[in-house]
């Protein structure tokens, strides 16, 4: 799946960039606001179409920076993160494959499309599901620790997660031991921060400030992580000239049309494989006389086009090195 979600994170910085215009909304009680410096996050959240306000009794449209925010509305933001930086890991989930799971949640049909996202790719379990409605029709709030974990989560193919993790906050104690890698994931990319006491108080809910705040850090940090890989990817192009097939992978020989130059790719069955239309193939639809573009991080091979497929013919055994 990482492999999948990098191919796209770099395909998207190189196609179409990341750049956006867009216009932050006015609130009427933008000056009620838990602390000051809460407005720049929900103006800026507001503007990239992350967070939205509501209309008052008055009709007019206000944020409501003191609510807490829900499991259902922090799924939702995670998701509209990872759509609006085109960092999405697996864009071609079916909501139908989950519905039955949704329905027996409570899950407002609303969030099947973010819920069922993050139950394709990981991001939440089945059980988890437990915790986001309280009945049919009203929602949980959510804790700082599972909004944490969300994220977390949501942005774990961009960044290394640590397993062993200690974290520095001085409440750590009360942070469920499966959460820390996830917190201190954030926590690294400064995404959160403890309070003035260095606390993180995991059981506390989330306001809508706060995550306005999360939310704003993980959409720039996202952005910025997507271009740091983009920036390490190298592309080559050439005609395969012998195949190797394993159990599960498929070793290519391609020789570049460029300057003759033969180099040998691994490539895994993970390793999302298209033609130039963009229709998805497979590692086994590679084939001696094939014209391929292949890109790779570090010697990893994360993506594969077929720019022209040559009638399939019997593949050469030959001994390699990887690339």
């Amino acid at each position: 799946m990482m492999k999948k979600f990098i191919a796209l994170a770099v395909m998207a910085v190189m196609i179409i960039g990341s750049a956006i215009t867009v216009n932050a909304a006015t609130f009427y009680d933008i000056n009620d606001v838990p602390w000051e410096g809460a407005k720049e996050y929900i103006n800026n959240v507001s503007a990239l179409n992350l967070m939205v306000g509501d209309t008052d009794a008055s009709d007019r449209t206000v944020f409501r920076a003191k609510d807490r925010v829900t499991y259902c509305e922090a799924m939702q933001i995670a998701y509209s993160i990872l759509k609006n930086t085109e960092t999405m890991e697996n864009s071609t989930y079916e909501t139908s494959k989950w519905e039955k799971a949704l329905q027996e949640a409570h899950i407002p049909e609303w969030a099947y499309p973010c819920v069922s996202y993050g139950l394709e790719n990981g991001i939440l379990l089945e059980s988890d599901l437990g915790i986001f409605m309280k009945e049919a029709g009203v929602n949980r709030e959510a804790t700082r620790e599972n909004v944490a974990v969300i994220f977390g989560k949501a942005i774990t193919p961009l960044s290394e997660v640590n397993p062993a993790a200690d974290l520095g906050f001085k409440d750590k104690g009360e942070v469920s031991e499966t959460s820390i890698p996830y917190i201190d994931l954030l926590s690294r990319l400064s995404i959160i921060v403890g309070d003035d006491d260095g606390n993180f108080n995991p059981k506390n809910y989330i306001n809508r400030a706060e995550m306005a705040v999360i939310a704003s850090k993980t959409y720039y940090k996202a952005e910025e992580l997507k271009e740091e890989l983009a920036s390490k990817a190298e592309t080559f192009s050439g005609t395969v000239m012998l195949t190797e097939n394993g159990a599960l992978s498929k070793t290519i020989a391609v020789n570049e049309n460029e300057n003759g130059i033969l180099s040998t790719f691994a490539i895994a069955a993970d390793v999302p494989v298209t033609n130039e239309e963009g229709d998805a193939k497979s590692y086994e639809d590679i084939s001696i006389g094939d014209i391929v573009t292949v890109v790779s991080i570090n010697g990893t091979v994360i993506s594969v086009v077929i720019d022209y497929e040559n009638e399939p013919v019997e593949n050469t055994e030959f001994e390699t090195q990887n690339n």
